[in-house]
């Protein structure tokens, strides 16, 4: 009774067995049953119509078989069924359905049952390309992963290539540690169906083998020399052709199992701040302390008249500016001279600001302005940051019109007084010039009144 029993549970079994073979065999029969038959169809003592109602019948035990998987559901219906597994999943764990359109940038590494090659190309920029290196080892191991290769050089920048497998449900989380370990520069990640490269080297590997199988029996039933010649010139090249199918469904299934992720490491560049200004010139007429700056860039000014000279220095750079120094020549101004309207000059100018500096002059003929002012890097704190002072020239035309009206009482009175003060230092340059003489003017004059005193006794 317990063998009836066990007898069609058997007898389903093997016919579930015997169909998914047969599925996937149907996958080259087309391409690899004719290569095997174009190349059998000359060998002797064989015939080439049971050959191919042998391929044939294979056709038909396998009709089917290649669209049903398991207990005969469609492959499509079995992906759909493990895709709502895993929605299930996630709803039971986050009380929220995924959303396509807001969903993570990372890669989901769930296969469904397929056959999928999973690799990324990295590059990352640090500061310690040797350490790096070995800190990116230790991340890969922790997470499943070894190290298949590496190519490290210091010349002409430290520079290291390392290459992963890591097991494909591990893929991210390895993408993710290795990220850490730096600045990632570029990150290309891909995953390539292989399936229907896997299904079809399976079939094609199948059919070569029956070619070979068939091959020997052929070549130990016969007894001609020439025959035996024929069918192991065909035996070693269908043999070769299977080694080669192998090699690459090996390759595929090595790719398959162990995701492959290529880094490069490499120094990261410190660029050097940027430091840099522009001075801008302006004047105005009248005394204001600065009030009034900045001024007009063109200006015209009736002589003997007050103004005053606006100086508008801008920290065009990502550094702060300190040991400011302003001269003009042709003014006659340095930093002494000069009042700070807006900013400091004993505090930093940050990047982005304005320093104001004002200088109050009357104006006389030719005012021309040639200004040099330089300035240091430095930091928040003043202290430099060893980039080099950085120095720039403006020069500028201020137009002083003369005065032409008739003098007045005040012009008399002025001029007189520059008259007297003229005579004056004339006087004194005499005076000044006859000093270093007078004693020998005064021992001249009592040597003249000594003689004439003596020649005045001799007449008595």
């Amino acid at each position: 009774m317990m063998k009836s029993r066990r007898l069609p549970a058997l007898v389903a079994v093997l016919a579930l067995a015997l169909s998914a073979c047969a599925g996937d065999a149907d996958q080259d029969t087309g391409e690899g049953a004719t290569d095997g038959m174009s190349r059998d169809s000359g060998i002797p003592g064989s015939n080439g119509s049971e050959a191919a109602a042998r391929e044939r019948s294979a056709d038909e035990a396998g009709d089917g078989g290649a669209t049903d998987a398991g207990d005969g559901a469609p492959a499509a219906t079995i992906a759909s069924s493990a895709a709502d597994a895993e929605s299930s999943r996630l709803v039971a764990e986050t009380g929220e359905a995924p959303n396509p359109a807001t969903e993570s940038p990372e890669i989901q590494t769930f296969t469904f049952g397929r056959d999928i090659i999973f690799t990324a190309d990295v590059i990352l920029l640090v500061d310690d390309v040797v350490g790096t290196t070995e800190r990116a080892a230790v991340a890969v191991g922790s997470v499943g992963g070894v190290v298949f290769g590496q190519n490290s050089q210091s010349d002409p920048e430290p520079r290291s290539t390392m290459t992963f497998k890591v097991p494909p449900a591990e893929f991210q989380n390895a993408l993710t540690r290795l990220g850490e370990l730096g600045t990632i520069q570029s990150q290309t990640v891909s995953a390539e169906d292989v399936t229907d490269r896997v299904v079809d080297l399976e079939s094609r590997i199948q059919t070569a083998q029956a070619s070979v199988d068939r091959l020997r029996g052929f070549l130990a039933g016969s007894g001609d020399l020439e025959a035996i010649s024929r069918l192991e010139a065909q035996l070693l090249e269908r043999e070769t052709l299977l080694e080669q199918l192998r090699g690459q469904a090996r390759k595929l299934e090595s790719q398959v199992g162990l995701a492959t992720i290529v880094l490069t490491i490499r120094q990261a560049t410190r660029l050097e701040p940027a430091a840099g200004f522009e001075v801008a010139v302006t004047a105005f007429a009248g005394h204001d302390a600065g009030a009034g700056c900045p001024g007009d860039d063109d200006l015209v000014i009736d002589e003997g008249h007050p103004f005053t000279v606006c100086w508008a220095l801008t920290n065009t750079g990502d550094v702060h500016l300190g040991e400011i120094n302003l001269r003009d020549d042709r003014l006659g101004v340095d930093m002494a001279d000069v009042t700070a309207v807006d900013g400091s000059l004993i505090e930093p100018t940050a990047p982005s600001t304005t320093l104001v500096l004002a200088y109050e002059t009357t104006a006389a003929r030719d005012h021309g302005l040639e200004t040099r002012v330089r300035a240091v890097p430095v930091s928040e704190d003043g202290d430099r940051l060893g980039l080099g002072a950085r120095t720039q020239t403006t020069s500028a035309a201020l137009a002083v019109e003369p005065d032409d009206s008739l003098p007045g009482f005040g012009d008399s009175l002025r001029a007189s007084g520059r008259l007297l003060a003229y005579l004056g230092s004339i006087a004194v340059l005499v005076i000044g010039a006859t000093v270093p003489f007078l004693p020998v003017l005064i021992l001249a004059a009592v040597a003249m009144w000594w003689t004439r005193r003596r020649r005045a006794v001799a007449n008595l």
